[in-house]
């Protein structure tokens, strides 16, 4: 049998994703209707359309033309960046504010890129940060500081 390991891999990560963070949701959380949303309603329609996607990759994996295995050479780089740059927004966003947590998330995640530049990198996190604060800070209103405590005092 010929299989896309590759899209495999990703479709049963997708469903299993789907179905543990589904049924937690099922289970914990009001579900409502269209029109009166409760806070399950969302989350629960997330982890149909990645079940959707899941079941799509999977069937698509197991109908391959070709074999495609994944490489013995695992990129550490992108995996180690992108997570410490989620760990950093998350742990130090009160702290820092959402401008430099936004700024610093998105810095950080450059560095995932194999053709990483400085000033690409500066300068994509400054726009990242710029357009974040002001949907979230002022057009959402997000109770989240803008400048965190740490330099307000």
């Amino acid at each position: 049998m010929i299989v896309n390991q590759k899209d495999l891999g990703a479709g049963l990560s997708f469903l299993g994703m789907a179905i543990v963070y589904g049924r937690v949701a099922l289970r914990e959380l009001p579900f409502g209707s269209a029109l009166a949303m409760g806070p399950g309603y969302f989350p629960i329609v997330l982890c149909m359309l990645l079940g959707v996607i899941g079941s799509f990759l999977t069937i698509r994996a197991l109908c391959a033309a070709q074999r495609i295995s994944l490489s013995s050479r695992f990129s550490w780089r992108p995996v180690t960046a992108i997570c410490l740059a989620v760990i950093i927004f998350g742990t130090f966003i009160r702290e820092l504010g959402l401008f430099l947590s936004v700024f610093g998330t998105a810095f950080i995640c450059s560095l995932a890129s194999r053709q990483f530049a400085w000033k690409s990198g500066v300068y994509l996190a400054v726009v990242l940060a710029i357009l974040c604060t002001g949907i979230f800070a002022y057009g959402v209103r997000l109770p989240l500081p803008v400048i965190g405590t740490w330099f307000t005092g």
